[in-house]
């Protein structure tokens, strides 16, 4: 079977193209070749690193040509950054204080190597700031520290004009430890209500 190559190329310059007849070759100072193309019909294509990066925010400095010289038509479907966030079951225990000090619980996620990197704390107190230390461990006796900058904080107004702000969201390197052991530091200030725990993995996938 006669394989098809075919190339993306770029246009570096203070041209401006208003239609495929003014294509020329010469003109296009950058190529690179697509690999995966082995006969003719549509084609699926996601646009590299390299490629996505060093384009036109609307891509119209792109044409993608064959081996023969000749242009291949194509629409570009772009897609966002993207956010995917996955809950996992996790049961809170030994929820415990130490006045004017901190506040500290422990979270089983039931079995080791589940992924997860971010702990939000459910809470109704109001108008705080923390700071949040979490230690993870596989059998709730040798922990290891995954965070100790964690910060989580709530602004609430109310009044003739409400306003309110909360982000209680700690984040950590990417872990499947099944337990963690969650700190909250209070310097002084009183206990937070600690209702809950959200136990996830987010990840954020680029735009191409």
């Amino acid at each position: 079977m006669k394989r098809t190559t075919l190339f993306f190329l770029f246009f570096l310059g203070a041209y401006a193209f208003n239609a495929y007849a003014d294509f020329d070759r010469a003109l296009w100072q950058f190529k690179k070749r697509i690999e995966g193309v082995s006969s003719p019909g549509f084609v699926l294509l996601d646009l590299d690193e390299e490629v996505f990066n060093g384009a036109k925010e609307n891509f119209s400095d792109i044409r993608i040509v064959s081996d023969n010289g000749g242009e291949v038509p194509f629409t570009f479907a772009p897609q966002g950054d993207r956010s995917q966030i996955s809950n996992l079951p996790a049961r809170m225990f030994d929820l415990s204080f130490r006045e004017g000090e901190s506040t500290e619980f422990t979270v089983d996620l039931g079995s080791a190597g589940q992924f997860h990197n971010n702990v939000t704390i459910g809470t109704p107190s109001e108008n705080f700031r923390r700071v949040v230390e979490i230690e993870g461990s596989n059998d709730a006796s040798s922990w290891r520290t995954l965070t100790k900058k964690g910060q989580i904080f709530d602004f609430t107004v109310r009044d003739e004009r409400p306003a309110h702000v909360e982000d209680t969201t700690i984040d950590y390197p990417e872990s499947t430890v099944r337990y963690l052991r969650v700190k909250i530091l209070d310097h002084g200030e009183d206990p937070l209500r600690v209702e809950g725990v959200t136990v996830s993995l987010h990840v954020n996938t680029a735009a191409k």
